[in-house]
């Protein structure tokens, strides 16, 4: 039961990875190794002056999204906790071996940096928090949980709008 548990939280954190654009590269155990790649995805984020963001902080803003969902989930529809730390930088992958159709004759290798520093801030954190590279405080359960119905009540928003364009549609 405890094997189930566990595989229905990690299926759950790499649906919030995926939605957040992030790849899932290994597990580790009970662990995730993920990458958000820094890359342009098109959408448009302002900061508090109204400028748009940067895509090295859209990136770190898609991360932290993230690691809110999670949080978020985890604290409103599972009975585990998580703890976690997140990294900023170069990383480096490499398969070692042969690529065949034989298990284990490949290994797939991540490097960098940031795996160094992510353990760091893993270490750092407490049940139910999650430290992120160069922020101060961790993300806690509570934040993630506010999160979430934030999401929810702009997901909301966004249906009534919807609702109203198209009753204006069949008017006009």
């Amino acid at each position: 039961e405890f094997a189930s548990r566990v595989n229905d939280t990690l299926s759950s954190m790499v649906k919030q990875v995926h939605r957040h654009w992030g790849d899932v590269l290994m597990f580790a155990g009970d662990a995730l190794i993920c990458l958000f790649e820094e890359k342009d995805r098109g959408e448009l984020l302002l900061d508090d002056n109204r400028q748009e963001l940067s895509v090295e902080q859209k990136t770190r803003k898609r991360v932290r999204d993230c690691c809110l969902s999670v949080l978020g989930q985890i604290a409103i529809e599972k009975d585990l906790t998580i703890h976690g730390g997140a990294a900023h930088g170069m990383i480096r992958c490499f398969f070692l071996g042969t690529p065949s159709k034989c298990p284990g004759s490949c290994a797939f290798v991540v490097s960098g940096h940031p795996l160094k520093q992510t353990g760091r801030l893993l270490n750092k954190a407490g049940r139910g928090e999650v430290y992120i590279d160069g922020e101060s405080s961790p993300l806690t359960e509570i934040e993630g949980g506010e999160f979430i119905r934030r999401e929810e009540e702009k997901a909301k928003d966004n249906l009534f709008i919807e609702e109203l364009l198209a009753e204006y549609d069949e008017v006009v």
